[in-house]
């Protein structure tokens, strides 16, 4: 009775509705309503689980709830539809904030090349549904964000290939899970081989989960192999300034208007859910040349609107460019550095290796030696045992990565939840250390399931 129910509750979706309600990858939202169950809180739950989970920045806003607030009033304007790709003086501020902070060059960005929408997932949904038909397929390098596969499978039915990477060190100067074009080059002729259609490369710079970003030169030679193989070329800059390493020196590709190969296959996405702490807010901003995709994206912007007030508050803030150099920017990269610190003191002290990141909210950390077990049923253990002991990480196979036992650790958190966290993590995992799987080579640690 209750199976013949339950299928008929299944058969009353589409498919594509089925295949929202199966979707089984979603770690990450697993992980953090796990933490809802039992949070942290210094005074009513001091025993509850502090979130390393989600990739939130806690860390500054005392800082930006009165900027936020200052001077706002909803006037009658606001009531109505107005253009729904965002509102003339927000896509104007943007325009002028992405020139000054994002480097623009040689020319400014114009606000006619910008649409904004609730947010970068709600841009990437949109852009896989304007690029991709059905069973169509993106490039990525792996490990990724692990809700770009949703992103994409719940309304445009694209899909991804992994470009999967290893933490080997294969020659000087190249570091652990490092993009190449040859390792492009490998899977896309590979998809290919297996009758994919694949239509462009989405990648985040920097890097989620690795904290890592790309030089120049390498951004060049991404734009390269896109142009090659006429596919667009994605740039979800979601961390561009959250960079507290004091030598970043990171590349956004608008930085390079004027030496994009294909200009109508390069976009860049931003938000400001990780720069600006503001993951509530939703809004995002897509930046394109290409008249046809603008007008895909926009004619979607109905269902996926910033709204009004909340424009007005960004735009308030944005403008400000005294207080962003002067409070705001200094301010939050100090904490996150801070915060950082924290933790890569801890990971020394135990001898863990980990990818030093140079922007984002969150280190790359290699557990191998304390799963009960090489393969995916072991790392996913040892992501459950360090949450039943305090402290919320995300497994590597949240983030589809082809080596076992690495973990997402979130650090932007304020120093005295980081330090809780991470007196936790180092008093649970000295009682589990298994120094044997040191000596695993990555061959061994790459997942066959």
């Amino acid at each position: 009775m209750s199976s013949t129910h339950s299928n008929e509750k299944q058969n009353c979706l589409s498919k594509r509705g089925n295949n929202i309600v199966t979707f089984k990858d979603d770690v990450i939202l697993e992980a953090y309503m796990l933490w809802l169950k039992n949070p942290y809180d210094p005074e009513s739950n001091p025993q509850g689980i502090i979130n390393m989970n989600i990739s939130e920045n806690k860390t500054v806003g005392d800082i930006l709830l009165p900027k936020l607030n200052e001077g706002i009033e909803i006037t009658e304007e606001m009531l109505y539809y107005g253009d729904l790709t965002g509102r003339d003086y927000f896509r104007q501020a943007m325009a002028d904030f992405l020139t000054k902070y994002f480097k623009a060059s040689p020319r400014p960005v114009r606000k006619e090349e910008l649409i904004g929408l609730c947010g970068a997932s709600s841009i990437i949904s949109i852009m896989g549904n304007a690029i991709c038909d059905p069973e169509e397929y993106l490039l990525v390098p792996s490990p990724y964000y692990g809700t770009f596969a949703s992103d994409l499978l719940f309304m445009s039915e694209a899909r991804l290939v992994p470009v999967n990477l290893t933490s080997e060190i294969k020659e000087p100067n190249f570091e652990p899970f490092q993009l190449t074009v040859p390792a492009l080059e490998r899977a896309l002729q590979q998809a290919v081989s297996q009758g994919k259609r694949v239509k462009g490369f989405l990648f985040s710079n920097p890097a989620n989960p690795s904290g890592s970003y790309f030089s120049k030169q390498m951004i060049k030679d991404y734009l390269d192999f896109a142009h090659r193989h006429e596919l667009h070329i994605i740039f979800d800059e979601i961390y561009y300034l959250s960079n507290h390493a004091p030598d970043a020196d990171i590349i956004s590709v608008l930085s390079m208007i004027n030496e994009l190969p294909d200009p109508e296959r390069t976009h860049f996405i931003w938000a400001f859910s990780k720069d600006f702490a503001s993951s509530g807010l939703r809004a995002g901003i897509l930046w394109t040349q290409n008249s046809m995709l603008r007008a895909a994206v926009g004619a979607c912007s109905r269902f996926s609107g910033i709204s009004p007030p909340t424009q007005k508050q960004l735009t308030n803030m944005i403008t400000d460019y005294d207080w962003l150099d002067n409070v705001y920017f200094p301010t939050m990269r100090r904490r996150l550095k801070e915060s950082y610190e924290i933790v890569r003191q801890t990971l020394d002290e135990l001898g863990i290796r980990y990818v030093i990141p140079k922007a984002g909210l969150f280190v790359w950390v290699d557990l191998i030696e304390f799963m009960p077990s090489v393969d995916l049923e072991g790392e996913r253990k040892l992501w459950l045992s360090i949450l039943e002991n305090g402290v919320g990480t995300a497994p590597g196979y949240a983030f589809y990565c082809c080596e076992r036992g690495w973990y997402r650790i979130i650090f932007a958190l304020p120093v005295a939840d980081v330090t809780l966290a991470m007196e936790r993590f180092k008093n649970y995992l000295l009682k589990i250390r298994n120094l044997e799987n040191r000596k695993l080579s990555v061959q061994e640690r790459i997942s066959t399931q």
